[in-house]
């Protein structure tokens, strides 16, 4: 004890050097002193110190010679662990935890939480069966069978895996049931045992067994959970039991007994109702009986969930063939019936919205009810009750999230003779309710106080009519003039009733009651730019005017709302599709996100910040989410132990699926892409070339000690390596719902976005089909991991390129850096350019080009073939970009030209200038060969020779594509100058602000101005460094 204290007085100063002072050489230099440098505390406190002053390997060592050498004491592990998680060396980290739990058990916790950290939940249940038996406390028996379950479910989401579940699941029923006891011999009815028994109920039925689950949900009342809780989920597994009587009967009785407006029961009773093979019709009624009994509360007011669910009941029986008259005057009498109820409330057109689909003329041919189905329920109770062998729980989460949107199926047609009727009653309640709205708004000073909430009623009434009308397709003939009266008719209900918000209280949740009117008439005039974009007798400038008149409009309500977030949304899509990227910035800024929202919503910007050049604020966003993964890799663990030790174990589920959502969210993998190619133009260009090799083998380091999982997301973190069949098992985390849309799905504006909604490079397949609110498209998230897998491809030649030996150091003998790899990018590259509808693009061809030339390098040959394609390709596009017009003022080729520079000015790195020695040299070397050939042999030049030669060609190529973006861009600069365009309120359509007017229309001209800078700044960047690229 007493050697302990004295070294712990030594070691003081370093303390204060380490954690106080931040004097990392000071600390190193005190622990070089020989009676402290062979204590472990002091060689831990050492790789501290080297962490600090970015001495990562050296610290790495440091450590590993510490756990090689020593017994590793509690201190020791503790400032050991805080230098291995500050460099990021998590395998290690883990090592470091195993080894010293040998010794002390105390730091099997930490182990666990490592585990967790990296996605290793067999070793992490492993860990936890280990605690049990060490520490003799079956609490560590439901962490065990926990992380169990959880692992089984992710198994069993893959065929190849979903054998291996079995195994798993039987064991966690096992661990779970004797935790349970345990628990029980404490208490009948705690939050425990409820806990458990609901682990235990799902495993049941993902082991296929729905009905010893129900048995069981029975026997043990789910641990004295309430009853709206257990006959909740006991009606749940009856459904997947196929016990559909019993499960229609728990599901009424919730109904009945619990919430009415609980809208989960009522899906489920209907659903039920329909799935009983004998007995359907009859177990129809008792749905709409019961609807119609609870229908009115007892003080008469009216519930949407009775309502809205005898109106999916009518609506399912004549998706179901039951179409004769009666049935469809039923089915439009109990819409118009809801309609006439609750019109008035904001969420009357989102009730209605999966009802109205089949009203939407048929885009295909008619479809029968399965897939016509407009009954999307809930998220089940159960985390895992959805999902069953061979569906996973992302399927069906994705599946919730897409309850607001649709594809191409869930629209039929089959109700398009009934719309007419439905069109006819909307067009005279909009009219009626509109007139005598005005009537009352029109002297807004004797409008008393108890009147205003009537009067936002009525407002929301037309508001509920005229999105009704929009989505139907009703407003899909109006012509020019036509649309732009609605405009002013939406307008002028706007400002008439805009002092119904007078006393706002404001605040982030704050919606003012005219902002839909606003959005709608944006909506309507993107639909008019949209078709002067498609007609060849209008000019882009007519369009960008409907763009700039609902920027205005948007810009003058947004005064009036600024916590509208909505409007923002609108207003963000209208600036991205102007060019307007500065005050799109502004905008979005306003939205907050935050978060896990920088996950799911970045995609409303990143795409248009590359589009448009503006890398800095790509990097910020790139960041962010970069940022969400590690704050949520260090957190999360520590929430699961947490939720593990308060025996909250449902909860776990939840945060183990954010974890794997974020591991391999793909909008992460994106960042980490898009990362990569900005930083190769933002630092790799600038660099010396022996720096540049460091550069980019760090950006391409893969990891061959990490398997599975853990492998694929270090991968998809430094882009290198990405397999297809990976790139495909990435979550889609995209949220597309956040913006409103009334869009008709078989109408022009989203049969437009579907037809092409990415056709102009990844930056355009992250703005505008994100950002369209019309339809979810499979294809966008297919075509975008698309992009991944090119942008991998080049990482991997890029990585092969930097570890070619100096040139001339090795013999003109064949490299085996990377050998069969031309093969590899010819035909993975060529597939993925033709996937992305990329093969006649110049760019993108001459990018393909360039890689070949590199993996023909790389396997051995001069590259003659592919010097050929690529420098044809170069002068092709050369003369493409001094023929495009001002309207093509964005860069979409500019990933394409940023590859085939940095892959020329690594190769240049490879392939430097000779010094005179090496070229005395290299030319008695040549006549030697020469006079071997004899004096009639033809003079061949050396393999490095005519590498060189394809080289110097290729960089002239290049440079002259450069000059030419150069130049286009300069003439456009000054072009956005002297621009004769007129946005004033003679020129617009509709009455604006003049002041809002002209702070639209100035910043469009800079803006455009702002993007040709910005390409002007990238060429010389790139000009430059190929200028420095001497071979």
């Amino acid at each position: 004890m007493a050697a302990r204290e004295v070294l712990q007085r030594r070691l003081q100063p370093v303390y204060t050097a380490i954690f106080t002072t931040r004097d990392y050489k000071g600390a190193l230099k005190l622990l070089e002193k020989k009676d402290l440098a062979r204590h472990e505390l002091a060689r831990a406190l050492k790789a501290l110190a080297l962490e600090g002053r970015g001495q990562r390997d050296e610290a790495l060592e440091e450590v590993r010679g510490l756990m090689k050498d020593g017994a590793l004491e509690s201190d020791t592990v503790h400032y050991a662990s805080q230098a291995l998680a500050r460099i990021g060396a998590e395998e290690a980290l883990r090592e470091l935890y195993a080894k010293a739990m040998i010794n002390d058990v105390d730091h099997m916790d930490a182990f666990f939480e490592a585990c967790l950290r990296d996605g290793m939940l067999p070793e992490a249940a492993n860990t936890a069966m280990r605690m049990s038996k060490v520490k003799g406390s079956q609490d560590y028996l439901a962490w065990c069978g926990t992380i169990m379950l959880w692992e089984a479910q992710l198994l069993a989401q893959n065929d190849a895996t979903a054998s291996q579940a079995d195994k798993k699941l039987t064991f966690a029923e096992a661990m779970l049931r004797k935790a349970l006891a345990q628990e029980k011999t404490q208490s009948e009815k705690s939050t425990a045992v409820r806990g458990l028994c609901m682990l235990i109920a799902q495993t049941l039925v993902l082991e296929g067994k729905p009905s010893d689950a129900a048995k069981f949900v029975e026997e043990e009342q789910l641990g004295g959970a309430p009853a709206r809780d257990r006959l909740l989920v006991l009606a749940e597994i009856e459904q997947i039991a196929d016990d559909h009587e019993a499960a229609l009967g728990h599901f009424l009785e919730l109904t009945a007994n619990e919430d009415p407006e609980d809208w989960r029961n009522w899906c489920g009773a209907i659903e039920n109702a329909f799935a009983l093979a004998e007995g359907s019709e009859t177990a129809r009624e008792r749905v709409l009986a019961s609807a119609k009994e609870l229908e009115r509360s007892a003080e008469g007011h009216a519930r949407r969930g009775p309502l809205l669910a005898r109106l999916h009941v009518n609506l399912r029986a004549y998706l179901g063939g039951e179409r004769d008259n009666t049935c469809g005057e039923v089915l439009v009498g109990a819409i118009v019936e809801y309609l006439e109820t609750f019109d008035g409330k904001a969420c009357c057109f989102g009730d209605l919205r999966n009802a109205l689909l089949p009203f939407v003329d048929k885009v295909g041919g008619d479809q029968d009810a399965a897939s016509s189905s407009s009954v999307v329920p809930p998220p089940a109770a159960m985390v895992f009750m959805n999902a069953t062998r061979g569906t996973g729980l992302a399927q069906t989460i994705k599946a919730t999230s897409l309850a607001r949107r649709w594809d191409d199926e869930t629209f039929s047609g089959i109700c398009a003779s009934l719309r007419p009727k439905l069109v006819t009653f909307l067009q005279e309640r909009l009219a009626s309710t509109r007139e005598d709205l005005l009537k009352h708004v029109a002297a807004p000073d004797q409008v008393e106080e108890s009147a205003k909430a009537k009067l936002k009623a009525a407002v929301r009434t037309c508001l509920t009519s005229y999105q009704c009308l929009r989505f139907l397709g009703a407003m899909e003939a109006y012509n020019e003039e036509t649309a732009l009266n609605l405009v002013k008719e939406l307008l002028n209900l706007y400002e008439k009733t805009k002092f119904l918000d007078d006393g706002a209280q404001g605040g982030q949740r704050e919606v003012k009651v005219g902002d839909e009117l606003v959005i709608l008439a944006a909506h309507t005039l993107i639909d008019l730019s949209n078709r002067c974009e498609d007609d060849a007798s209008r000019s882009q400038d007519d369009a960008d005017r409907h763009l700039l008149t609902a920027a205005t409009l948007l810009e003058s309500a947004f005064e009036h709302s600024p916590n509208g977030f909505q409007l923002t949304l609108v207003l963000l899509e209208v600036y991205l599709r102007l060019g307007i990227v500065p005050r799109a910035c502004e905008a979005y800024n306003t939205l907050s996100i935050k978060y896990i929202q920088n996950d799911s919503l970045s995609h409303l910007l990143l795409g248009a910040l590359l589009r448009f050049g503006f890398t800095s604020e790509a990097l910020e966003i790139c960041r962010q989410i970069q940022d969400l993964w590690t704050g949520s890799r260090r957190e999360n663990p520590a929430f699961t132990v947490n939720a593990l030790a308060e025996k909250n174990f449902p909860e776990v589920a939840k945060i183990l699926e954010v974890d794997r959502r974020l591991r391999f969210s793909h909008q992460r993998a994106v960042a980490a892409s898009e990362r990569f190619l900005i930083n190769l133009e933002n630092e790799f260009l600038d660099l010396p070339w022996e720096e540049a090799i460091s550069f980019i083998r760090h950006q391409t380091v893969t990891s061959t000690a990490a398997s599975g999982p853990d492998r694929f997301s270090f991968l998809i973190a430094r882009l290198a390596d990405i397999e297809k069949r990976g790139v495909e098992d990435l979550a889609l985390n995209y949220d597309f719902t956040t913006k409103v849309s009334w869009d008709c799905p078989a109408g022009f504006t989203a049969c437009r976005d579907r037809a092409s909604p990415c056709t102009r490079g990844p930056g355009w397949s992250q703005s505008r089909a994100c950002t369209a609110s019309t339809t979810y498209r499979e294809s966008w998230g297919q075509r975008s991991r698309h992009w991944l897998e090119l942008r991998a491809l080049y990482a991997k030649v890029l990585g092969a390129v930097v570890r070619i030996p100096n040139e001339d150091a090795a013999s003109d003998a064949k490299e085996s850096s990377a050998p069969a790899l031309t093969e590899t990018v010819q035909q993975d590259g060529k597939a993925l350019l033709a996937t992305l509808g990329l093969e006649e693009c110049v760019s993108y061809k001459t990018a393909l080009a360039g890689l070949e030339f590199a993996a023909l390098i790389l396997d051995g040959t001069d590259g003659a073939s592919a010097v050929e394609a690529a420098c044809k390709a170069l002068n092709e596009q050369s003369e493409l970009v001094s023929k495009q017009s001002a309207s093509d003022l964005v860069w979409d080729e500019a990933n394409g030209v940023l590859m085939m520079t940095v892959l020329l000015r690594a190769l240049a790195g490879a392939y430097p200038p000779l010094s005179k020695k090496d070229k005395k040299k290299k030319k008695k070397q040549q006549q030697q060969q020469q006079q071997q050939q004899g004096e009639n042999g033809a003079s061949v030049a050396s393999l490095s020779d005519r590498r060189r030669d394809a080289l110097k060609r290729l960089i002239g190529a290049q440079e002259s594509l450069l000059r030419a973006h150069g130049d286009r861009a300069e003439s456009l600069r000054t072009a956005a100058d002297s621009e004769d365009f007129s946005f004033t309120s003679s020129s617009s359509s509709v009455e604006l602000h003049e002041e809002t007017m002209h702070k639209v229309s100035a910043s469009r001209k800079d803006a455009r101005k702002q993007v040709c800078t910005n390409i002007i700044d990238t060429v010389k960047k790139q000009l430059a460094a190929l200028a420095n690229a001497k071979v």
